[in-house]
């Protein structure tokens, strides 16, 4: 359970270190980024096959 909400959220423990707080919130905003423009290249990819479908 620790090791999901490791990878998938904010650390739970606080680290005193900011540069470490810092790490953990860019590493949630990637994760959020990439999941945005997988869900994005995915909409495309279905809007275009569904184009080529309709052709």
């Amino acid at each position: 359970m620790a090791g999901i909400s490791k990878n998938w959220g904010p650390p739970v423990v606080a680290s005193p270190s900011s540069q470490a707080e810092t790490s953990g919130r860019s590493l949630v905003v990637n994760q959020s980024l990439t999941f945005l423009t997988v869900a994005f290249f995915a909409k495309y990819l279905a809007e275009a096959w569904n184009f080529r479908v309709t052709l």
